[in-house]
């Protein structure tokens, strides 16, 4: 899998090392084919308070945002070849995953596993639009969370 990072912000220990491992240890957890592509941007609170405000209809701050390559908003998605597929690409808030690491009582690190790994299953289709559908996907998330963190 090729993961392409960039930061428009100070990470705030949130590293293009962490994204690729975390990201990379999801991937494979989930059986994500090898040849797919994602792109992870680090960005801070007024361009996500934008995207957030483009493509959901909320002028607010949020912590991730996922836009799936099969539903590209006229994003251009990056392809090495003709062997490699765009998965997507993952918007993180960076200011506001560490506010929500401060609420919840965990690291940095540990929110921003948890953010990555809830972008990429966006990506991958799971929703929580649902009780049903929260339920798997945040049981699915926590699972995945949890073995990233004891690796």
């Amino acid at each position: 899998m090729t993961i392409e990072t960039v930061s428009y912000v100070r990470t705030g220990g949130i590293s293009r090392a962490l994204v690729t491992r975390v990201v990379g240890a999801a991937a494979r957890a989930l059986r994500v084919p090898e040849n797919r592509t994602i792109a992870v941007v680090l960005a801070g609170d007024e361009r996500m308070k934008t995207l957030h405000a483009k493509y959901s209809g909320e002028a607010t701050v949020t912590d991730v945002l996922s836009f799936p390559a099969h539903e590209s908003h006229g994003a251009k998605w990056p392809r090495r070849g003709e062997d490699e597929v765009a998965l997507g690409e993952l918007v993180l808030c960076v200011p506001q995953i560490v506010r929500q690491a401060r609420t919840h009582k965990v690291t940095i690190r540990e929110e921003a596993t948890r953010m990555l790994v809830h972008g990429l299953l966006h990506l991958l289709g799971h929703d929580h639009g649902k009780k049903s559908q929260a339920d798997k996907m945040y049981a699915l998330q926590e699972k995945i969370v949890y073995t990233i963190s004891k690796s």
